[in-house]
């Protein structure tokens, strides 16, 4: 006869790795631009719905007043879904002094001086090249022509992604569009339209 206490060990373990991965797969099954959550505030404090389901990608939003600088951004990860994806770096949209930044968080992308190159498509549209700086701590670039990209990403219907050079070989990095364009009126405020 078998041990009471390991019959119940077992059960209690089939039953939670049967739950986690049903919650896996149900986020798996989200497919492109879409993640499996509850849903909160664009700020991310108020919790709006709590149903665990798919839902549009949503990006991260941080805001800072210390005093000194006063800013605040919103960033993405690549969406692993997308077999072409073969990076981790995030992109980072900025609103600083009613200026727009957008920066991709790659390290060691590769320059000439501090200028460089890469590319950069929106759904299945055509790459066309894209100017950027180098960061002095070499972990990123910042887009020479911020205003022009976030034209294009607006019109994109899904996602957009950047071919960026490294010391390492060139990123392959496909972002979902995801609901940026909820975080429109509040760049605008800030003098930050697009």
């Amino acid at each position: 006869m078998k041990n009471p206490k390991f019959v119940l060990l077992s059960v209690l373990i089939l039953f939670f790795s049967q739950l986690s991965v049903g919650s896996s797969r149900a986020a798996d099954e989200c497919g492109f631009g879409y993640e499996y959550f509850s849903l909160f505030s664009l700020d991310g404090m108020t919790e709006i719905d709590s149903e665990e389901k798919c839902r549009i990608a949503t990006w991260d939003y941080e805001k800072k007043n210390d005093g000194f600088s006063k800013y605040f951004s919103i960033s993405m990860d690549p969406d692993d879904e997308d077999e072409n994806n073969t990076g981790f770096s995030s992109v980072q949209i900025y609103c600083d002094k009613k200026k727009i930044e957008v920066y991709v968080w790659v390290q060691y992308a590769s320059s000439f001086g501090w200028n460089g190159s890469g590319q950069v498509a929106f759904d299945g549209g055509a790459p066309k090249k894209v100017n950027y700086l180098l960061q002095r701590t070499f972990d990123g670039v910042m887009l020479k022509d911020a205003k022009t990209f976030m034209s294009n990403l607006v019109k994109a219907r899904e996602k957009f992604s950047f071919k960026i050079p490294t010391v390492n070989g060139s990123q392959i990095l496909v972002y979902p569009k995801g609901n940026l364009l909820e975080y429109r009126s509040t760049f605008a405020k800030a003098g930050c339209k697009f």
